[in-house]
């Protein structure tokens, strides 16, 4: 858009709008995590339910939301926006899921973890009345199957490898 004064015509840049991202469990992985994020168009926020947590620094990277309950974050987040669930807690992994595979308007939704974990809250989420073209959509593990390392840097970039190549699928569909 540009703005006219007496003096001048400024452009002003049209910023592209940022996909929401909502990172719950502020660990070490998702430490790794939020600066290799930096540019792929995220507007990130870490969620956790203890302050001690979080990094001392983001430097702007994500904003941090401390919550009592993750899973009221995931009710009111908006749509289309994309999760990642990685928190301390299986029960706590499994609550937020549950609501956003109830919601079901979300973009993403990753969940950290192995197969059998997948295979666990497949059949718990089922039980609690998901759906199996609901449970499709939840991605567990996260991350490229190109990088297995287990230490947190490398879950980090398979992890935003893997949001990075999602990014490009959607977008061409677009």
């Amino acid at each position: 858009p540009a703005l006219r004064s007496e003096a001048a015509l400024f452009h002003l840049p049209a910023l592209p709008r940022q996909t929401p991202l909502f990172i719950y469990g502020a660990g070490h992985v998702a430490r790794a995590l939020v600066p290799r994020l930096g540019g792929l168009g995220f507007e990130i926020f870490l969620v956790d339910i203890d302050q001690s947590r979080f990094p001392d620094r983001l430097d702007g990277a994500a904003q941090m939301l401390l919550a009592k309950s993750p899973e009221t974050i995931a009710l009111h987040a908006p749509e289309a926006a994309v999760h990642l669930v990685m928190t301390h807690s299986h029960a706590l992994d499994e609550a937020i899921c549950l609501q956003l595979l109830t919601r079901g308007d979300f973009a993403f939704l990753g969940l950290i973890g192995s197969k059998t974990k997948r295979a666990r809250f497949v059949s718990r989420l089922g039980a609690a009345g998901i759906g199996p073209a609901m449970l499709d959509l939840l991605t567990c593990p996260i991350g490229i199957d190109e990088i297995n390392g287990k230490s947190p840097a490398h879950v980090a970039l398979s992890i935003a490898a893997q949001l990075a190549i999602w990014q490009e699928l959607r977008d061409a569909e677009a």
